[in-house]
């Protein structure tokens, strides 16, 4: 249906831009629908919120590079979005239990 599709294309837009500063009010003015209404049908299709969805696929891809790369932490957190690397560790250790310098040991 209509809202479906629409959640995809929120979706798919976060995906390609996941690591610039995009906004709800950028995905709002993109689509033509209130930030309320994008909220609303993105977690009824996904089970999160866009921000909810842009924070856990920065982090897993942080996670990636940091298996994967010889980048350091903080090229990591600015090459997956956070400007701001105090909110980039404090998002990290919420949602892995633990702080991104233990994954890189543990390589």
């Amino acid at each position: 249906d209509e809202k479906s599709q629409i959640a995809h294309l929120i979706k798919n837009l976060i995906d390609s831009k996941y690591s610039s500063n995009i906004s709800l009010f950028e995905i709002s003015h993109t689509f033509g629908y209130t930030q309320d209404y994008i909220i609303r049908i993105f977690k009824q299709q996904f089970g999160k919120t866009p921000y909810q969805y842009l924070t856990d696929i920065r982090l897993e891809h942080a996670v990636w590079l940091l298996n994967n790369t010889k980048l350091s932490i903080l090229q990591i957190a600015n090459s997956v979005g956070y400007s701001d690397f105090s909110s980039f560790y404090r998002a990290f250790t919420k949602k892995f239990g633990m702080s991104p310098s233990k994954i890189l040991k543990s390589k």
